[in-house]
């Protein structure tokens, strides 16, 4: 909980590569949590990692589909550039 709420505040600051090491502190802490895995995969999108970003996006939608957060994640996966 604590490396999630750092990730949004790094987030917040624009500091992208701090914001991902929260992100992964926090998936790797919880990994079910569809929050922590929305969370990476921005920090990833922002770094970008775009196919590591979808990879997450990906998961998020799988283990919470019917939220606020899935509809973020559909927003987020369409906005990604298309991997070459």
């Amino acid at each position: 909980a604590i490396a999630l709420g750092k990730a949004r505040d790094m987030l917040s600051r624009r500091n992208y590569k701090e914001a991902l090491l929260y992100a992964q502190r926090a998936v790797k802490a919880c990994p079910q949590d569809a929050e922590a895995r929305y969370l990476l995969g921005l920090c990833l999108a922002k770094n970008n990692d775009t196919k590591g970003a979808k990879l997450e996006f990906e998961k998020t939608l799988k283990l919470n589909p019917t939220t606020d957060i899935a509809l973020k994640t559909q927003e987020m996966l369409h906005s990604l550039p298309t991997a070459v």
